[in-house]
């Protein structure tokens, strides 16, 4: 999140003083191995990624959608779905700022085919359900914590804007 976090400002501030050279550096540049387009292929596991070093070794595989900040399950603990939220929604925020500007994001996928949609989609069944035990139990323990810690599913709200054919999605909301 934090990554996250340093590549939102900067784009944010980019596009504050109309500065393309730091948009650009934000989004894409040869020059920042944290832009956003790697942030989507890094922040994002597709299955048969490796985890975190920080997960617990009987930690489950991790799975198509789940962010990487699920870590903080072990390392915080029973956070993480909390900063996983905060990865996601982060991400989301600086694609809604690049949506307002005409570029498009939440389209974007990374060529091993991570995308914001599925993540969206993985983690909408934990609000759905309000079950943290489901896709393998590794989030199991959160419930307490489930949308009460900034992980609110106002998040979903612009979920559904950029993927309203998204039944999952449309079952948070």
């Amino acid at each position: 999140n934090h990554l996250a976090a340093h590549m939102w400002g900067l784009l944010a501030i980019g596009y504050a003083l109309d500065d393309p050279s730091l948009v650009q550096f934000a989004i894409d540049s040869p020059e920042n191995p944290r832009d956003f387009y790697e942030l989507i292929q890094g922040c994002i596991f597709m299955e048969g990624d490796e985890p975190c070093a920080r997960e617990s070794d009987s930690a489950p595989a991790v799975q198509t959608g789940e962010i990487y900040d699920r870590y903080r399950h072990d390392s915080a603990p029973m956070k993480g779905l909390q900063y996983s939220s905060l990865t996601l929604q982060i991400l989301s925020s600086a694609a809604r700022i690049c949506q307002n500007n005409g570029i498009d994001m939440y389209a974007y996928t990374a060529p091993t085919g991570e995308n914001l949609r599925l993540a969206y989609e993985f983690y909408a069944d934990f609000y759905i359900k309000k079950d943290c035990s489901i896709k393998g139990g590794y989030y199991s323990g959160e419930e307490d914590r489930l949308g009460k810690a900034g992980d609110h599913i106002g998040l979903f709200e612009l979920g559904y804007n950029a993927y309203p054919d998204s039944d999952k999605i449309k079952d948070v909301i």
